[in-house]
């Protein structure tokens, strides 16, 4: 607790910059692991990116809290859950106040308390005050929310015809439109991600290697994936990133007319942070994942109905590595359980039997069972999901990308930017020209963020803005010692 609060009493003098936001180098590194991916998984061994900071995939040791009936949305409902906590933990108020409690919680959850302790200070109180409880946005839940906003902002018009917006790409793969947005599935909806993001990937790197025309083959023992010589793979990949992944190709393709290659360019650069977030939460490397998260405060600045995220540290609750999950996310699964599985009793919900017989022993009948299938000579079989793309469905990606020429690079559309003509403009460069009139340009959101923290570094030199709600001034008002050891007659105080 005193750690947390020297190091909080640094953050008013502390000095946020412009390089602070500006991506790291292993970042090129994360790119061409995802190029060679999709070309290892689907062309022709792919490289991983350098880690940065792994944890250990050593399971915790976890005990669920019993099942809380609180009002929801309200400071009521935050009272009643932390007079919870410190009565299922046996602490009396002083050594449960006392003590740092870090938690975590949605948007809505974060904001609820973060208001209520501001009601509350300045207060010489450890148990009004609230000052020992710090929370922060939990890891899934940000990655959801970013990944829509990004999903969203690229998803595309699925009323104009010429538009090749993400829609476009899964209906290719054999998503219909009315299911290509999942509203309440996430991890559908990054999976969807992914599948849009690796099959652009693919028809990039066909079209560098020159066989765009050519169809997609299942790969199977009597069909071997192919080899090609080191130096080829290296220098694809190579061409791949300096073509359009990098800050030039996009300043580039922002120049042109049509706004086709620039908005696949954005796509490419926006999705791939969402992929390589959940790849590294996965990988449990904080290193990577904060290093994405630190392109989102950027991109969070112009993307709609988004705010600065904090990050939060994974772990992986089989013990295996490449497994790692977020704690928010891991309480889904548990819930689950309880919704779908232990409330299956036909007799409706009966909330005190969930919250006293199956809430904290989750694990515990799980284990039950799984050792119950072992003794009969059953084998229990932990699976990973991966998201697969069939030959048969990237060929019908591969030919919509060539008709619709995805990637900007048609003889007509090449002529309309390059060509002056003192006579009028042709039939085709008419037709190329409302086609591109029709599209709607997407905004980079990583420069124009960027650009917007400069115009507020103007104004506000500190960007006081992204220290809001860190507990750094209260002890300045108040007596430490007063509230580190606060007196018996102090007056007791509900949450």
């Amino acid at each position: 607790m005193d750690a947390f609060n020297e190091a909080m009493k640094k953050v008013p003098s502390f000095q946020i910059k412009l390089r602070m936001f500006q991506s790291e180098e292993s970042y090129k590194a994360v790119w061409k692991s995802q190029i060679a991916r999709v070309l290892h998984e689907y062309i022709a061994q792919p490289q991983n990116p350098p880690p940065v900071e792994k944890i250990s995939s050593t399971p915790p040791e976890i005990q669920m809290f019993m099942l809380m009936d609180a009002s929801e949305n309200s400071a009521k409902g935050m009272g009643q859950v932390l007079d919870s906590i410190a009565l299922q933990t046996g602490l009396n108020t002083n050594n449960f106040f006392g003590c740092l409690q870090l938690m975590d919680g949605d948007l809505a959850t974060c904001r609820n308390f973060n208001c209520l302790r501001s009601l509350r200070t300045p207060s010489r109180y450890a148990q009004h005050s609230l000052h020992n409880i710090h929370f922060q946005l939990s890891a899934s839940h940000t990655l959801w929310n970013i990944a829509s906003s990004i999903f969203k902002a690229h998803f595309g018009d699925n009323q104009n015809s010429m538009d090749t917006g993400a829609w476009r790409c899964l209906e290719a793969l054999g998503i219909p439109n009315a299911k290509a947005f999942p509203k309440k599935d996430f991890s559908l909806m990054i999976n969807h991600i992914e599948k849009v993001h690796e099959a652009t990937i693919l028809f990039g790197l066909k079209k560098i290697m020159g066989t765009e025309e050519d169809r997609m083959n299942e790969f199977d023992p009597s069909n071997p994936r192919p080899k090609i010589p080191t130096s080829k793979w290296n220098s694809i990949i190579d061409e791949f990133y300096n073509q359009y992944c990098t800050g030039q190709a996009r300043h580039q393709a922002a120049q042109r007319k049509s706004p086709k290659l620039h908005n696949l360019l954005i796509q490419l650069q926006e999705f791939s942070t969402v992929v390589e977030a959940n790849q590294a939460m996965k990988s449990g490397d904080i290193g990577r994942h904060l290093n994405t998260r630190k392109t989102w405060s950027v991109m969070s600045q112009l993307l709609k109905g988004l705010r600065n995220y904090s990050s939060y540290l994974p772990f992986s609750p089989s013990g295996r590595e490449n497994h790692f999950v977020a704690k928010d996310f891991y309480l889904k699964l548990q819930n689950y359980w309880l919704k779908f599985f232990f409330n299956q009793t036909g007799t409706g919900t009966q909330v005190e039997r969930l919250k006293r017989l199956y809430s904290m022993n989750i694990q515990l009948l799980r284990d039950m069972m799984h050792s119950i299938r072992l003794d009969t000579g059953a084998t229990v079989f932990t699976q990973t999901h991966k998201n697969v793309m069939t030959a048969k469905s990237l060929n019908v990606f591969l030919q919509m990308a060539n008709s619709y020429d995805i990637l900007g690079q048609s003889d007509a559309e090449m002529m309309d930017e390059d060509s002056d003509s003192d006579s009028g403009e042709s039939h085709t460069s008419e037709k190329v020209q409302e086609t591109n009139d029709k599209m709607k340009r997407v905004a980079n959101s990583y420069l124009l963020g960027y650009k917007k923290i400069q115009k507020e570094i103007g104004v506000d030199p500190q960007l006081s803005r992204f220290k809001l709600h860190m507990p750094c001034s209260y002890d300045s008002e108040i007596d430490d010692e007063e509230m580190a050891n606060p007196t018996n007659d102090i007056p007791r105080y509900e949450l």
